[in-house]
Parts: C-alpha cells; structure tokens; sequence
C-alpha cells in the first residue's frame, strides 16, 4: 500500500513538475535533481562507509554542486565547461583533505580506500545526475524526459511481471542479483525498445525513424538494467536491502533512481546522435 501511494503522488507531481513549468529550461525539474543528487549522496555515504572504522570528514552533500553547476554552465556559460571545472576542484577538495587529516585516522593507511569513496560520491550519482540537466535544455526537452522515464519505468515493471510469470526456472544468471530471470531480462529489454518503435513511428515530435527508435528503446533498456544491476554491487558489499527509507514503500533514493542513472546518459547520447 505504500508503494502504491507513493507512486500515485510522486507520478503526478513529477510530471506537473515536467510539463508545467518550463520556465527557466525547467528550472523546477533542475533544483528537484539537485535535491535527489543530494539525497543520494548520502544514501552512498552510509553504503560505502558502513562497517568501517572511519568517516570522511568531507560532507556528502558536495556531490551536489555538480548538477547545480551543469545548469548554470548550460542556462549561461555554454562556452565553458564548468562542470569539469567543478567536479575537479572539488576532487582536489576533497583529496587535500585527506592528506591533511589522513595521518591522524591511521597513519594514512585507509587514504587509498577514503581516497576511492570520497571520488565514488562525486560521481556516483552527482556526476551522472548532471544528464538530467542536460535534457532540460533540448528542444522539446518535455518529450524526452517522459520518454526516458517511462521506458525505464516499463523496463523495470515487465522485468518483474515475466519474471514472476516466467522466470522460476531460469532465475541466477548474474550472480549480484540471483532472483533476477532470463525471462524478465528478455521482456525488460524487448518490450520498451518496442515502445520506443512505436512512440517514434506515431509521433513526428521525436524527429526519428522506427530503427533509430527501436535502438534508443533497446540501449535505454539495456542500460537501466545495468543500473540496477550496479546498485545492487553497491548493496551487497554493504550488506543492506535497500539504500536508505526515504521514500515509503520503496527504501532509498538510490533504489528509485538506479536504473535511470545508468539509461540517462546513453538515452542523451543516442537522441544527441541520431536527431
């Protein structure tokens, strides 16, 4: 019931967020990242550093700067690349900051491991969030969100239908997630780049033929499963279920959000590529 719920109010305001405020290439829908960047930050932080006999003295939420950068270089410096320049000042950041505090913790022995952590929550999911931003600022740049969000959102809904219908006996081919079947990768995969077939083959606004579509549909797919695929490496070496409870009925940020994560910047590229 609160899986239910929560997709009944976040569905809407998500796509009011979308659809009716544009204002500003989607300055709402921008900020909204920039919040999950951050929510997600510190789900990560708890993943990565769980069990461990330090913590990062750097805060988790600087990951966020960086989708909050990609907007400002996109809405007013396009001639530079600020996010680049962002994301390694804040790796210089955050790596001086080890070697000043490194030898009190242990003698600089965990640096190379605080070093990697401190790396993966720059980029992993704020890096990547900054593909979200990007689409605000293509034209029609309303289409493409909804696109990349239902074929993600089918991708993971029929894998788990025919997975249940069908995939009792061909279940543990990929050992990081051993419930996930054959069957429900195939009709994760197959059905959304069908989708996107259609959608392209209906509807002139995507300025695509029917093949382009079927390989967008088919890439994006591919990519969200491989989303979630990596979320759940992430979860097994912490040993948790799910990354955080933020989000009632549904765990963290990051378990919403993994399989967009990985489809977002194929889905640009390809759309970047074949448009």
């Amino acid at each position: 019931m609160q899986r239910v719920l929560t997709t009944v109010i976040a569905l809407p305001t998500l796509l009011f967020l979308i659809v009716c405020l544009p204002q500003h290439n989607y300055l709402a829908f921008a900020i909204l990242i920039v919040v999950i960047s951050i929510l997600g930050n510190y789900e990560m932080y708890n993943m990565l550093t769980k069990g461990k006999n330090w913590k990062i003295q750097s805060p988790p939420w600087l990951g966020a700067f960086l989708p909050a950068a990609a907007y400002i270089q996109y809405s007013y410096l396009p001639e530079y690349d600020l996010t680049t320049l962002v994301l390694v000042v804040l790796l210089i950041f955050v790596f001086s900051l080890e070697m000043i505090n490194g030898y009190d913790i242990d003698g600089y022995r965990g640096s190379g491991e605080r070093m990697a952590v401190r790396a993966c929550l720059l980029v992993y999911p704020s890096l990547i969030a900054t593909f979200f931003v990007r689409f605000c600022f293509l034209e029609n740049a309303w289409v493409w969100i909804i696109t990349l969000l239902g074929l993600c959102f089918a991708s993971d809904t029929f894998a788990y239908v025919f997975g249940m219908l069908f995939g009792k006996n061909n279940k543990g081919i990929i050992k990081v997630s051993p419930n996930k079947s054959v069957a429900g990768y195939i009709a994760g995969i197959s059905i959304p780049s069908l989708l996107a077939l259609l959608l392209t083959a209906i509807f002139p606004i995507y300025g695509m033929n029917p093949f382009s579509g079927l390989l967008l549909g088919l890439l994006t797919a591919v990519g969200a499963a491989l989303g979630d695929l990596i979320e759940s490496c992430f979860k097994r070496s912490s040993g948790v279920k799910d990354s955080g409870h933020v989000i009632p009925g549904r765990g963290g940020m990051m378990d919403s959000i993994d399989s967009l994560l990985v489809a977002a910047p194929i889905f640009y590229f390809v759309v970047y590529i074949l448009t």
